[in-house]
């Protein structure tokens, strides 16, 4: 089978077409080969069952094309560990990213990550606002203007979400970009340059005319997010009353506009409505690695995750979400896909192996 008839039997097929004796890395090369200008490819997710896997196909796949990494919690969400707050902001920057459509690029996750609710579109998309040079708007109504968007001021810009004003230099690091530096003259925008996120050096080999600036996850603390959260969140019955001490505190901390350290896992809570990756990202390929692997792990991924939150309610006192408030676990994941890669009797020879089209 030819490119051409591939790319046909793609189109025209209502039921996933599975490549069999091809493994990851040389699927990527194919797609750089043969498919490297065709719309069908411009836009993939690539799901492994590991983050091993995964992380070794990204670090390759990245080098020949834009791409991102969509990263799991972080930590065992149903243990002591903390979740990554870092792994959230990634996931919220890549969500914008996908909603505002301004670029194409590929996504490389997991299957977990793939799952794990995320907020509504409405989130993302209300409340920009875009500055640009020669805009007149004094430091102060900026500063006030960032803060109801969720960032938080801090001495330096070295987390997203964050900004800094130091005399006529503002500093912004929103959370689907580069930090910028905002050069003011009295109250009006002089120039705007990316600066470097490590050393905070402005480049000024890269200015901008403007940039754009949404949500960050400090929004989560708005009150009627808050509200949302101490609505939504189950109550322990009257005889569990440890656990209702630990819900009034993380609902007391969120109220005085503070997280608790695992607020990464209750998203869920913040909203009336939730998706997941493939939700935002229905237009995007999906490639799905090793499927009867998947597939089994999907099986396995929903009945773990159920017996595993059973076994932490029934012996802490430490509220966590219910297994189906963290994932999205009626996810038809066979339905979504569009490519299932069968690594089998490797070869060096590509050409051959894209002869092992079923």
């Amino acid at each position: 089978m030819n490119k051409d008839a591939f790319l046909k039997k793609l189109n025209n097929s209502s039921t996933p077409i599975s490549l069999v004796g091809i493994s990851p890395k040389e699927w990527g090369m194919f797609l750089k080969r043969y498919f490297e200008k065709d719309s069908f490819f411009s836009q993939n997710i690539f799901i492994f069952s590991e983050e091993n896997e995964a992380e070794t196909f990204y670090e390759f796949y990245k080098q020949k094309h834009k791409t991102y990494f969509f990263p799991d919690l972080g930590a065992d969400p149903y243990s002591s560990m903390i979740p990554s707050e870092f792994n959230l902001v990634k996931r919220l920057s890549i969500i914008n990213k996908i909603i505002e459509n301004s670029e194409s690029f590929h996504i490389v996750t997991t299957l977990q990550a793939a799952l794990l609710w995320l907020p509504p579109v409405s989130f993302f998309q209300s409340e920009k606002f875009t500055l640009k040079i020669s805009d007149i708007i004094a430091p102060v109504e900026l500063a006030t203007k960032l803060v109801s968007l969720g960032l938080k001021k801090m001495p330096s810009t070295e987390e997203p979400g964050t900004f800094s004003v130091k005399g006529e230099i503002f500093d912004i690091y929103p959370i689907d970009s580069n930090p910028v530096r905002i050069h003011y003259f009295d109250d009006m925008i002089e120039e705007i340059f990316q600066i470097d996120k490590d050393t905070l050096v402005t480049k000024r080999d890269f200015p901008l005319e403007s940039i754009q600036i949404g949500k960050t996850q400090f929004s989560f603390l708005r009150q009627e997010l808050v509200n949302n959260f101490r609505t939504n969140l189950p109550r322990p019955s009257l005889s569990e009353k440890e656990k209702f001490r630990y819900r009034e505190t993380i609902t007391k901390k969120l109220s005085n506009g503070e997280f608790f350290d695992d607020y990464p896992l209750f998203i869920k809570y913040f909203f009336n409505n939730c998706y997941s990756l493939l939700d935002y990202a229905s237009h995007y390929k999906i490639h799905c690695f090793n499927s009867s692997n998947l597939l089994q792990e999907f099986d396995y991924l929903k009945d773990d995750i159920k017996e595993s939150y059973t076994n932490w309610s029934d012996q802490n006192d430490v509220i966590k979400p219910a297994h189906h408030d963290l994932y999205n676990i009626n996810l038809d994941l066979h339905k979504s896909t569009h490519l299932w890669i069968n690594e089998v009797n490797l070869s060096t020879n590509f050409d051959d192996n894209f002869q092992n089209i079923i």
